[in-house]
């Protein structure tokens, strides 16, 4: 970890303690120890501390609902980008709130990160169909309308599409409309 952040995760006694259980939690293997840590570190410096600070609660994490296995278990789903950012953050909240698991609401609510072919390329046929204007940009040789497409895939699945996968099948789909007559 930075300076900074062991400043931060040591400046409660409960906080570092709590930094340690997360680290420490089953599941996390020695090879992805240094970068858990430090994924680790920047859950509980940014968001979780937003949530103790809007909490109005105590300034260490005493109180809080949410196990260190269980926060383990979110920041390995968000460092596989099983979720984005947007939906970890969904969850932690709450996470907070509650004290459920995260993989639970995960489940519940359908934030899991979206990378089977069969559901983006549904989406994607939806998107060429919708967007004439910028397939026929991409098919004229603006290789650039495809991130204006992949954009709509990704708010078309509600930002849980893996984003690379989406556009290679969208370029594929693409390049096989060059071939038609």
């Amino acid at each position: 970890l930075s300076t900074y952040d062991a400043s931060l995760i040591t400046a409660s006694r409960a906080l570092a303690d709590y930094f340690e259980e997360t680290v420490e939690a089953p599941g996390n293997d020695a090879g992805t120890r240094l970068p858990f840590a430090k994924e680790t570190a920047n859950w509980l410096n940014g968001e979780m501390a937003r949530l103790l600070n809007a909490d109005a609660g105590p300034d260490d994490s005493a109180d809080v609902k949410i196990a260190p296995g269980q926060l383990a278990v979110l920041v390995e789903m968000f460092r596989k980008r099983d979720l984005n950012n947007a939906a970890a953050k969904q969850v932690l909240d709450e996470m907070f709130e509650t004290g459920r698991d995260p993989a639970e609401i995960v489940s519940e609510k359908g934030l899991a990160r979206v990378s089977d072919e069969e559901t983006l390329l549904l989406a994607i046929k939806k998107v060429v169909a919708g967007n004439e204007p910028a397939v026929n940009d991409y098919l004229g040789g603006k290789e650039t309308a495809v991130k204006f497409l992949v954009g709509q895939v990704m708010k078309a699945t509600r930002g849980r599409a893996d984003a690379s996968i989406a556009a290679d099948l969208l370029k594929n789909t693409l390049d096989a409309l060059k071939t038609l007559p």
